[in-house]
């Protein structure tokens, strides 16, 4: 318990004071680094260091022009705000309307991709996706002569029973071949070929 003026080693050091307490110029260790103030309150111009490392304004506050950096990036304003002619990324990309309303003639891409009607209702003819693909009749009910597709696709013969045309897969290529000379529209054949080449 003794070394030092016949006081305990943990209170005797320096000046008669605990060593626990005197390090530099009577203060305690835990207050005095720089200029006669506790370490955690200066390391930059009397401020402390979690406040000051750019023009004496905290960190969390100054990158850019004096500014907080989770203001400004573009043009003074905050950074969620400005990538494009000073209005919000969210709002506009183009003709100065949000992108989630223009792509196309000024209407909201979701609802124009065909003569100005929304997508889910254009596509053939002006009806519905749904409703028109060949001949002004639903998709369900037409595919070849008028008939549904369930139950025509050649022949007049339901698709369970023919193939095409009572021809073997290894036949269908001629077939189409005469198809296109007696001059089936382009849709047509293609509507064959999906259904009887697989």
């Amino acid at each position: 318990m003794v070394k030092v003026g016949g006081l305990p080693d943990t209170q005797v050091k320096v000046g008669g004071l605990p060593v626990t307490q005197v390090k530099v110029g009577g203060f305690l260790d835990t207050q005095v680094k720089v200029g006669g103030l506790p370490d955690t309150q200066v390391k930059v111009g009397g401020l402390p260091v979690t406040q000051v490392k750019v023009g004496g304004l905290p960190d969390t506050q100054v990158k850019v022009g004096g500014l907080p950096d989770t203001q400004v990036k573009v043009g003074g304003l905050p950074d969620t705000q400005v990538k494009v002619g000073g209005l919000p990324d969210t709002q506009v990309k183009v003709g100065g309307l949000p992108v989630t309303q223009v792509k196309m003639e000024g209407l909201p891409v979701t609802q124009v991709k065909v003569g100005g009607l929304p997508d889910t209702q254009v596509k053939v003819g002006g009806l519905p996706d749904t409703q028109v693909k060949v001949g002004g009749l639903p998709d369900v009910q037409v595919k070849v002569g008028g008939l549904p597709d369930t139950q025509v696709k050649v022949g007049g013969l339901p698709d369970a029973q023919v193939t095409v045309g009572g021809l073997s897969d290894t036949q269908v290529k001629i077939w189409l071949a005469n198809l296109q000379k007696a001059k089936w529209s382009s849709r047509m054949l293609q509507r064959l070929k999906q259904y009887t080449m697989k």
